[in-house]
């Protein structure tokens, strides 16, 4: 099944999301064959105009239980995008593929117990500014 898009937040023109659905998809097969994945293209939290931080969010994957819906109870992945300053973009998309991109493919894929699947989880990618690094963290740790 195909990575479908929940949505995708408008923002403003000094933002850019770090990649676009067809890169991501691309960057995540076999899984996208395998697995339902929602992405959300979201603005929550986004940088201000002229705003500098020491760390901006890019992708943050959740497997977690639907609380709404026709499918609520199920169990699925999610990964949320996030905006970057726009003059940050080339670099970030630079770092985010292949090897951001691989740290995440590997999570999705990796061959968890099956208690793994009673709880939520979450990987999530970040821009290190000072570092100009990719910093990636698993919550719970595995």
């Amino acid at each position: 099944m195909p990575i479908i898009t929940r949505y995708k937040c408008k923002i403003g023109a000094h933002l850019s999301y770090p990649c676009t659905l067809t890169e991501l998809d691309g960057s995540l097969l076999p899984i996208a064959g395998q697995n339902e994945l929602e992405v959300c293209f979201r603005d929550w939290d986004a940088p201000r105009k002229n705003e500098v931080r020491e760390r901006y969010d890019l992708l943050k994957a959740d497997y977690e239980r639907r609380y709404v819906g026709v499918r609520a109870g199920e169990w699925h992945y999610t990964i949320n995008v996030h905006p970057v300053p726009r003059t940050m973009r080339a670099h970030v998309r630079g770092l985010l593929f292949p090897s951001g991109a691989e740290r995440l493919r590997a999570w999705l894929l990796a061959d968890h117990p099956p208690i793994w699947y009673s709880v939520p989880h979450h990987f999530t990618i970040r821009f290190d500014a000072t570092l100009g690094s990719l910093l990636c963290d698993e919550y719970p740790k595995a």
